[in-house]
């Protein structure tokens, strides 16, 4: 629904919305008319709604989940014909995206655009597009001009990559001092659930064999295809989802979804990466590297092929993750307050979302 429809709906029933209540009901309009009955019952009318007051109206026994709060979103790129205009126009939606993030995490000192930089200038700061990146040298570029400057770290840059530069210069040559990612915040909340949810993650093979395991009440991610579903799994507490990347296409039918994807789980967010994407950074980084990277550069797919056009918009990470998963091996992580789970087909593993504890199954 609509901003303005949801508002105009709340003011009608006598009450505003904060900024994280208007965002809740905006991206789930069945919850609208739950809420406003709870609020018909005479327990409690508030003047602003918030998203405390959501919780509280929708689950008045915080304890005691009366639903599973579950919501999935494939991210799929159009395969169609490009134009010079649709690349151009690509690019730059990341761009501005991306050093929106930068500037708003932590804005180098004297920031400036390309061709603001005087011939003068012995320090200044820039947010740009990594053009090329060869023999301890970078060509990068803003909307404004290009620039080349040295590098000699060996952190791994990429093509395509935005990075804000915090440069000096030396006898009429311009070197980078320090490398500035979109990454994630350093201060940052940890979400928990207030309800006792358990969010578990199970390779094929793991699967098979879940008629052993006791798992809670919840969402079960399956890595592999759908299959019949097991009775020690199927008890109507959880929902099962398989992560099905066999799938030509899926429009989340019979709880089968085609990753990458994003989850949100009783208000906790979950990334699930593909195994394509995972093999696909392998060639850049080590497969214990390739989430955080991901995460460090705040986009999932970072080098994109141009002629798989998409929004910019559903792939960068504009809120960070609270939980990445994927298939592979590396196991269990921690990155700055988000979970990384590594799931090969012999492995499980269950985050309890209230206390966000990892135990392995």
């Amino acid at each position: 629904m609509e901003r303005a429809a949801v508002i105009k709906k709340f003011l009608a029933a006598g009450m505003q919305l904060d900024k994280d209540a208007l965002e809740h009901f905006t991206k789930r309009e069945e919850d609208i008319d739950r809420f406003l009955e709870f609020t018909r019952s005479g327990k409690v009318k508030p003047k602003i709604v918030t998203a405390d007051i959501i919780r509280k109206g929708l689950n008045p026994h915080p304890d005691q989940p009366s639903s599973l709060d579950l919501k999935i979103t494939e991210l799929k790129s159009e395969k169609r014909k490009v134009s010079v205009n649709d690349v151009v126009k690509s690019l730059t939606e990341k761009y501005e995206s991306l050093k929106e993030i930068i500037e708003e995490r932590s804005a180098p000192a004297n920031l400036v655009s390309i061709n603001k930089i005087s011939q003068n200038a012995k320090e200044f700061s820039i947010i740009a597009t990594v053009v090329s990146a060869e023999d301890g040298t970078l060509t990068v570029e803003d909307t404004t001009g290009e620039l080349m400057v040295k590098f000699g770290k060996e952190e791994s840059i990429l093509p395509d990559d935005v990075i804000g530069l915090v440069c000096e210069r030396k006898d009429g040559t311009d070197f980078v001092k320090e490398a500035v990612w979109p990454d994630v915040p350093l201060k940052r909340e940890i979400k928990k659930s207030k309800a006792k949810i358990l969010c578990t993650f199970l390779g094929a093979a793991k699967y098979a064999e879940a008629e052993e395991l006791k798992v809670g009440e919840g969402a079960v991610f399956v890595f592999g295809q759908k299959k019949k579903p097991d009775k020690a799994l199927d008890t109507g507490k959880n929902k099962i989802i398989f992560l099905d990347e066999d799938l030509k296409e899926s429009k989340g039918s019979e709880s089968s979804f085609k990753p990458p994807l994003l989850a949100e789980l009783s208000g906790i967010s979950i990334l699930v990466l593909s195994k394509e994407l995972v093999e696909k950074y392998k060639k850049y980084w080590e497969e214990s590297d390739v989430a955080r990277n991901l995460l460090k550069r705040r986009s999932i797919d970072p080098v994109q092929d141009l002629q798989e056009f998409c929004s910019h918009e559903a792939w960068i990470l504009k809120d960070v993750p609270d939980i990445v998963a994927f298939p592979g091996s590396v196991g269990i992580e921690n990155y700055k307050g988000t979970t990384i789970i590594s799931v090969s087909e012999q492995d499980g593993y269950s985050i309890d979302l209230s206390t966000r504890e990892v135990k392995k199954l």
